[in-house]
């Protein structure tokens, strides 16, 4: 059996940000999940990113079935430290 992957440690939540800066402050992260919004007149984004790679192999992608899986997993470990 494969030893669960933590989570990224490099992700960052913008808030209320126009599409141009929205853009140039993620680099070489990529958005998770974005929100928009009307401020007045003016269209604002708020968003969470995350980079990938960061030596732990961790990519973002998984399947709904596996992600289950490994959150299941790491309850009962955490758990198990409890009694």
């Amino acid at each position: 059996m494969s030893e669960l992957i933590r989570p990224p440690s490099n992700w960052k939540i913008r808030l209320s940000l126009d599409a141009a800066t929205l853009t140039s402050q993620l680099g070489k992260q990529r958005l998770l999940c974005v929100k928009s919004f009307l401020l007045g007149d003016k269209r604002v984004y708020c968003a969470v990113s995350v980079e990938d790679g960061q030596g732990n192999a961790w990519d973002g992608r998984i399947t709904k079935a596996n992600l289950k899986d490994d959150a299941r997993k790491e309850v009962s470990s955490d758990r198990a430290g409890l009694f």
